[in-house]
């Protein structure tokens, strides 16, 4: 497995997060399954090598060069490809759904959507031009372009919303919501509608998805013990630390683990 990260321009940064790609070729194995946990932010997904599926299906199905919009999510979904394949992508920040699409964020929560679909012949022609595109770079610059031209700078973030994101993921979702009203100076109703609208998800769900993140992060990046990384998580025991990885990861903290350390990407 080949990985590449690449930050995005600096017009771009303040709602992309990174653009990605990775590919694999796995000449031993007929299929894998990529482990889709729930995910505090929305992407683009660009599969230009392979064939894809979702593996809770009981038949293969085929997603050759399908290229989708996948929305903030708090449900897991597991997805199978033949051994050789490759996807590019974009991860956004929390706020970006209603900037660039102009939609409250919530008509996109635990939505997957062709590209064609969300985006018409806008999607279609950024489509075309991923998949005929030579390398990473220029894969990387083609989307960077259409992102500039779809942003809607008629729309200005609420600040007091970005500014309780950054919070949360600064706190790596250990916090509560009597500290985000005391940053935003609003009444909790309207806090928590403004939120909502512009995330996808209230103040106390998207807490606990990046809490969530933040485990799985120590998982992939250190060699702590589950009951270490429950503690320094804010669980209050390992049982809760349990229940919450498995509702979002649809795996156990051990079997996650183990599918994680089997499938390492190559930087």
């Amino acid at each position: 497995m080949h990985y590449n990260i690449s930050l995005p321009p600096a017009h771009l940064s303040s709602f992309v997060q990174y653009f990605w790609q990775v590919q694999v070729d796995f000449a031993n194995k007929k299929n894998f399954t990529h482990i889709s946990t729930a995910s505090s932010c929305s992407g683009l997904q660009f599969y230009f090598e392979g064939g894809f599926g979702n593996a809770q299906n009981s038949s293969f199905v085929s997603f050759e060069k399908a290229a989708v919009f996948h929305g903030q999510t708090n449900s897991p979904e597991d997805f199978i490809t033949n051994g050789s394949a490759g996807i590019f992508g974009v991860k956004f920040y929390p706020f970006a759904v209603p900037l660039l699409f102009g939609v409250p964020a919530t008509e996109l929560t635990n939505q997957i959507l062709t590209l064609d679909i969300l985006l018409g012949s806008e999607g279609t022609a950024l489509i075309e031009r991923i998949y005929t595109a030579r390398d990473f770079t220029e894969r990387v610059g083609a989307t960077s372009q259409f992102l500039i031209n779809q942003m809607d700078v008629t729309k200005p973030l609420d600040g007091r919303i970005v500014d309780a994101v950054h919070l949360i993921n600064l706190r790596n979702g250990i916090t509560d919501l009597a500290s985000l009203l005391k940053k935003v100076s609003l009444s909790e109703r309207q806090f928590e509608r403004k939120f909502n609208e512009m995330i996808g998800f209230t103040p106390k769900s998207y807490a606990k998805i990046v809490r969530f993140e933040y485990a799985k992060n120590c998982f992939e990046t250190n060699t702590q013990s589950f009951t270490d990384i429950a503690t320094l998580c804010g669980y209050y025991d390992q049982a809760h630390f349990n229940r919450d990885f498995k509702a979002l990861s649809g795996h156990t903290p051990k079997a996650y683990h183990r599918n994680y350390s089997a499938l390492k990407p190559d930087v």
